[in-house]
């Protein structure tokens, strides 16, 4: 579902890995309520890229690191 964004925001912003990616992703396709904070999360993120502000695309990576907690 997001795996392909998750991946990106990975690699681009370091707040998270690979494995929080598909954790994330993996509960954002098994339960709609969560799937909608990552969506959210990632369209905060979407934006940043669009203007360029590294320092918010670094915030919505750390709103993903901190729902990785709730994959467990």
């Amino acid at each position: 579902m997001f795996e392909a964004r998750l991946e990106d925001v990975a690699q681009l912003t370091g707040e998270l890995d690979y494995d929080d990616a598909w954790k994330l992703n993996k509960k954002a396709t098994d339960d709609p309520e969560f799937r909608k904070k990552v969506r959210a999360i990632l369209n905060e993120y979407d934006d940043a890229v669009e203007m360029d502000c590294e320092d918010d695309m670094d915030a919505a990576g750390m709103k993903l690191k901190e729902l990785v907690n709730e994959c467990v």
